[in-house]
């Protein structure tokens, strides 16, 4: 039929073709419901994300309030604060459980960053509910003036009654960060990203010190003398003379506990030991490869190993036999820590008439006491004398509660508290956290990079010594290779001619074969398990160094020395082969490791900086 053949409408048009306007209309306009649902539905993610967003904000300043108050013993300031912080998280969390929302979170692109926010809110509703929320429920748990000593005894049921909370408490953070951790950063924008990493510090670190105040709640009792009566060694390590847990083991104590009571019962210097003729304790060939035949024979190189639970055993093994005394664990602390308890304690008076605060402590301790007192002896009692005035003043109720939180916490923190128990299933307890000192024995949830120092100069010049630490992983071809390159960067400030000006106590004088005023140093990197040392080199060229598997690990050492005023820096590269015979625990210590890498490192007298870096693998090409 031709098209004059056609039937016409009215108007000219081609019957029929009116017949299908109407469903070109109903096209058209189901489209623009779509387009405008899709549009109201954006705006509706939008305007309640945003609304979340402002609910979290203003949480943040609540939960440091809440903080404050806890530490300072404020029952009611922090229960506040904890219901302020739980209103505003439990409305962040409805405004993103709507079914739009959730929705939203499978859309392409715009899914993921949805589902990032969505998870950082839950976490931080978790926190809030299971650990906060507790924990200002019950206002005996929290009161922290409840926890401090009087006359000499803590109150043992105070800590029995907050255990429980904080073991709460310590699950809940383990759960926050966990969830927090299983966000794909990858696949969400740079600001979602960066949020979620800051996010994942903050958890961390306060599960870590919810970790360590659960654990020492649910210990302290047996270690105050709940069960029976019990004897610690308290060493003091000396920074002046670095070793790899922290110091020397310069002066130690004996405190003895007795149903909540505790008391220095005993004091001694390393000088009052001898060295022994065989090993105090059963000691590896690694460890005396790496560290030397007297890890177990000398007091003063018990901690050269960074395995704490190595050292104590030596320590408690040493004090048994010089005094006779059965030994229940030792505590390590240094120095820098004892600055932080000054802050709550205040100024102590020693029996020489000096004064020592937490401003001073660290210089007139590592320094000041050599030139002002040249007789090692006298330096002994010194030291004695002062960790004698701190702990008796922390053994009264006048302290200040917050700064005594804070300076156990920081203490913690920067590894400048070691704890070892010699009951195994008290240790276990310890195990994974910072008081437990060490390394861990698998790469599970983190690749742990040990860096170490101990002194080789024989000297008190660790007052002088700086060093940096930063660690560059490239997984990106984890199929096959994943590195991880640490850099580690030591400083000497040991004035121009602090061979001649300086005490000879402080620079040995050069009897160890160490030019005086020169600072000689073994650093000792750890890899990651499962891993093998590709490269070392000093300041850019390969050096000679010791290589060792030790602690399940391969350890290297380099010997540095460091002229006054001069800096060196160590280069080790580590890599995890990756092949069909490898096991599955150590292919995903490549890939889950290489995202949440660690770094442990001698606490020195001040801070060592440590970075950590990922190669971008979206722009490796």
């Amino acid at each position: 039929m031709t098209e004059a053949a056609l039937p016409q409408g009215e108007g000219g048009v081609v019957a029929g073709s009116a017949g299908r306007q109407p469903w070109r209309r109903r096209a058209l306009l189901a489209a623009i419901i779509v387009v405008v649902v899709l549009a109201v539905a954006v705006a509706w993610v939008a305007f309640r994300s945003l609304a979340a967003r402002g609910e979290l904000e203003g949480a943040l300043p609540a939960a440091e309030v809440a903080r404050s108050a806890i530490l300072a013993g404020d029952v009611d300031g922090a229960a506040a604060a904890v219901r302020d912080v739980e209103t505003r998280v439990v409305s962040a969390e409805r405004l993103t459980s709507d079914p739009v929302f959730a929705l939203a979170t499978t859309l392409p692109f715009v899914g993921p960053n949805l589902e990032a926010f969505r998870t950082v809110i839950t976490s931080l509703d978790e926190v809030t509910r299971n650990a906060l929320v507790p924990l200002v429920g019950d206002p005996e748990a929290i009161s922290v003036e409840a926890l401090l000593p009087v006359d000499g005894r803590i109150d043992i049921e105070a800590l029995e009654r907050i255990a429980p909370v904080l073991t709460a408490a310590d699950r809940s953070f383990e759960r926050a960060v966990g969830a927090v951790r299983s966000v794909d950063t990858s696949r969400v924008v740079s600001p979602v990203g960066d949020a979620v990493d800051e996010l994942e510090s903050v958890l961390a670190e306060a599960s870590t010190l919810v970790s360590s105040a659960s654990r020492a709640a649910d210990l302290l009792p047996a270690a105050l003398g709940a069960d029976g009566d019990r004897n610690y060694v308290l060493v003091f390590q000396n920074n002046a003379e670095v070793r790899a847990t922290g110091g020397l083991p310069g002066s130690l104590a004996l405190v003895s506990t007795s149903d909540g009571r505790f008391e220095l019962t005993g004091q001694a210097s390393a000088e009052s030991f001898p060295t022994y003729p065989d090993p105090v304790i059963d000691v590896d060939a690694a460890t005396q490869s790496l560290y030397g035949g007297l890890t177990a024979r000398l007091m003063q190189n018990t901690n050269s190993t960074p395995d704490f639970a190595t050292a104590a055993e030596a320590i408690a093994a040493m004090w048994e036999r010089q005094y006779g005394v059965d030994v229940d664990g030792v505590i390590a602390v240094d120095p820098v820590l004892l600055s932080y308890l000054l802050e709550a304690s205040g100024p102590v008076e020693l029996s020489t008439g000096d004064v020592i605060d937490s401003d001073n402590a660290v210089p007139f301790l590592l320094s000041d006491v050599y030139a002002r007192y040249p007789d090692p002896d006298t330096q002994d009692l010194v030291f004695a004398d002062a960790a004698r005035a701190v702990f008796d003043t922390l053994s009264t109720d006048s302290l200040d509660p917050a700064a005594l939180a804070d300076a156990l916490a920081r203490g913690g923190a920067e590894h400048r508290i070691l704890l070892w128990n010699a009951r195994d299933d008290e240790q276990a307890r310890l195990a994974g956290t910072t008081l437990a000192g060490g390394l861990p024995a698998t790469n599970d949830g983190a690749t742990a990079i040990g860096v170490y120092f101990n002194d080789a100069t024989g000297a008190k010049l660790g007052i002088y010594l700086d060093a940096d630490v930063s660690l560059d992983v490239d997984a990106c071809n984890a199929e096959s290779l994943a590195t991880y390159a640490t850099t580690v960067d030591l400083a000497s400030s040991v004035p121009l001619d602090g061979g001649t000006s300086l005490p000879e106590r402080v620079t040995a004088g050069g009897v160890f074969g160490v030019e005086r005023g020169t600072v000689r140093t073994r650093a000792i990197v750890y890899g990651p398990v499962g891993s093998r040392v590709t490269t070392v080199e000093v300041d850019g060229a390969p050096t000679d160094a010791q290589t060792v598997e030790h602690l399940g690990r391969p350890a290297v050492q380099v010997i540095v020395d460091l002229p006054p005023t001069t800096s060196a820096s160590v280069s080790v590269e580590f890599a995890l082969e990756l092949s069909r015979q490898t096991p599955p625990e150590v292919a995903d210590a490549a890939t889950d490791g290489a995202t949440d890498p660690v770094i442990t490192v001698t606490p020195l007298i001040r801070e060592v900086p440590t970075r950590i870096s990922s190669r971008d693998c979206g722009t490796s090409g």
